[in-house]
């Protein structure tokens, strides 16, 4: 079960101008694991922080951070260990959105989707979010304008059109597509990874029998 009402979360203002890169992995709907990309510089001990504000917000429990840092790019992999259940994208993105909001922009991808609803777009004064996806597939493209929101029912308030600032769409942009392959190929070995544990251990108990 996510968390809805987070008074006093949220960071200062003006976010951050870096990007960061989510990938989230869904088993049977319900969170198994986050990869994530952050700007180079970031220290482990800041992973530690964001993790522990990624908790808090998704109400999920999370495994200690498996990080990676390197020149560029700092890594980490979160093993979900309770999620409460399953979830949408929908419903898990906001969350994610609310405890890294401090960042200007976010790529967040969830793989292992059943079906991913048609394109869409969401603004208000703070949040821009356009969704797209397939084949397994959702992305949100995300474009923090305020991060002053307290709680996950301001983020995710609806406003009347004139209300917000209007700009053209914009396609899949190159910063999505750089901090999502760097963090793909931790989530595709980790997949495998995961794979060959799984098989190693089917075809050991089937030796036993």
């Amino acid at each position: 079960m996510l968390a809805v009402v987070l008074a006093g979360a949220a960071w200062g203002q003006a976010p951050n101008p870096e990007a960061v890169g989510v990938v989230v992995v869904l088993q049977n709907g319900a969170a198994t694991g986050l990869d994530i990309s952050f700007p180079a510089g970031t220290t482990a001990a800041s992973v530690n922080q964001e993790a522990a504000s990624l908790a808090r917000w998704t109400g999920w429990a999370l495994g200690a951070p498996e990080t990676h840092v390197a020149p560029g790019v700092t890594s980490a992999h979160l093993a979900v260990t309770g999620s409460g259940g399953p979830v949408t994208p929908e419903q898990a993105v906001w969350a994610i959105v609310g405890a890294l909001a401090h960042y200007g922009r976010l790529g967040v991808v969830f793989m292992g989707v059943e079906a991913a609803p048609a394109t869409s777009t969401f603004e208000n004064r703070y949040v821009r979010l356009e969704q797209s996806g397939g084949q397994g597939v959702q992305s949100y493209q995300v474009f923090i304008k305020n991060a002053g929101f307290r709680n996950l029912a301001e983020l995710q308030r609806v406003e009347r059109p004139q209300q917000m600032a209007r700009r053209p769409g914009t396609s899949v942009l190159a910063w999505l597509l750089l901090v999502i392959a760097s963090v793909a190929v931790g989530v595709a070995a980790y997949l495998i990874s995961k794979g060959l544990t799984l098989r190693a251990s089917q075809t050991s108990h089937k030796g036993r029998h």
